[in-house]
């Protein structure tokens, strides 16, 4: 966070990536049989529907102490209702954070075309930067191949079935340590983060430059 002054932005930035992402993971759902979000109303793009207030007072809580962390109403999902569950549970759940990456890149797109400079000045520069930052991060840290994180079932959907099955077991009984672990020691976080952040932004900054002709 750069600052309490800066908060109010840094939430309404959330809001509006994480509505998007959970959008994108519901209306992947029903694409692929499964009418369950939306039967709770949860294929909007509104916050309302999908902005958790715990979650929300958490982020405040959090961004006050000097580290943001939050999180939005998951979005159900009904796996006897996929045609295909391991397949489309790995699509479902890939959505979100690739829901976050292209907004990265639409935000960073506009940004080199209007020449908005990304630093922390006011005014379009910290938006743009908070939005391109902000959406990197969500994309980044739901790509950790744990539960409940969305990288969990693309690890599962993407290997072999014994060992997609020999996985889940070894995370089913480390997992939750391994993530208390993430979110409480900097080392291990920035340990994990570091190499999904690295290729995340690669491929946001890659596509800008091809897309705008900045090489």
């Amino acid at each position: 966070m750069d600052g309490l002054a800066t908060l109010p932005l840094w939430i309404a930035v959330f809001a509006l990536s994480g509505s998007i992402h959970e959008f994108a993971h519901a209306w992947s759902a029903k694409q692929l049989g499964d009418d369950t979000a939306e039967r709770q109303g949860r294929i909007t793009l509104n916050p309302i529907a999908h902005v958790d207030p715990l979650g929300l007072v958490v982020l405040i809580a959090s961004s006050i102490a000097g580290f943001g962390f939050g999180w939005m109403k998951p979005v159900p999902v009904n796996p006897y209702l996929l045609g295909n569950p391991k397949r489309d549970m790995m699509l479902i759940s890939a959505a979100g954070p690739v829901s976050n990456i292209l907004q990265a890149l639409i935000f960073l797109v506009i940004a080199i075309l209007l020449k908005v400079p990304l630093n922390w000045e006011p005014g379009l520069p910290i938006f743009f930067s908070i939005a391109i930052l902000l959406n990197l991060a969500l994309a980044a840290f739901n790509l950790i191949p744990l539960p409940p994180l969305d990288g969990f079932a693309v690890a599962v959907g993407l290997l072999p079935t014994k060992l997609s099955l020999n996985y889940e077991n070894f995370v089913g009984k480390y997992g939750p340590l391994m993530l208390v672990a993430i979110f409480i020691f900097a080392p291990i976080r920035n340990l994990v983060m570091a190499p999904i952040m690295f290729v995340v932004e690669g491929v946001v900054f890659g596509l800008a430059r091809f897309l705008t002709g900045h090489g």
